[in-house]
């Protein structure tokens, strides 16, 4: 929400946007490349009681942080941990995800 610091959502907005995409079975993603390093650790998912899909920290790997490859590794290592936990539960989810996602474009397409 901009690109000359953190302008904070208005109160309920991002609750009610995670409740639509539940409601509505799609991927509730949350881009952090500004506030992830800007508001308390977590980022704003945090600060607001989110629960994302998926979450975008780009800045500090695309400024080049000296920690920039170990963070890289760790997120890697991390994402890979927690969508294998369950049986591999995350991937199915994703691959669900992306089945659902493909039928729906080709109903539009054929409509």
């Amino acid at each position: 929400m901009c690109n000359m610091g953190v302008i904070p959502p208005k109160p309920g907005y991002l609750k009610h946007a995670q409740e639509l995409c539940r409601a509505y079975n799609v991927l509730f993603y949350l881009d952090e490349t500004v506030t992830g390093f800007r508001v308390p650790p977590g980022g704003a998912a945090t600060l607001y009681g989110l629960q994302p899909d998926i979450v975008t920290y780009g800045k500090v790997l695309h400024y080049g942080s000296h920690n920039a490859p170990r963070l890289g590794l760790y997120t890697a290592k991390t994402m890979l941990e927690e969508m294998s936990r369950d049986s591999f539960a995350g991937f199915h989810k994703l691959s669900v995800i992306g089945e659902q996602i493909a039928k729906r474009l080709n109903q539009v397409a054929r409509d």
